[in-house]
């Protein structure tokens, strides 16, 4: 049971590190891709 909660926890972190990191190239206008478009929404939706 306590590695699953690690596992899950670890999962959770990536994604919003993910999602923080593709809201920043979208602001400063680096550019997206269709890679990185479901955790851009994903950031729009929760912010």
């Amino acid at each position: 049971m306590k590695r699953t909660f690690f596992i899950e926890a670890t999962y959770a972190a990536g994604l919003i590190a993910f999602a923080l990191g593709t809201a920043f190239m979208a602001r400063d206008d680096f550019g997206m891709s269709m890679v990185v478009a479901p955790a851009l929404m994903i950031y729009l939706k929760v912010s």
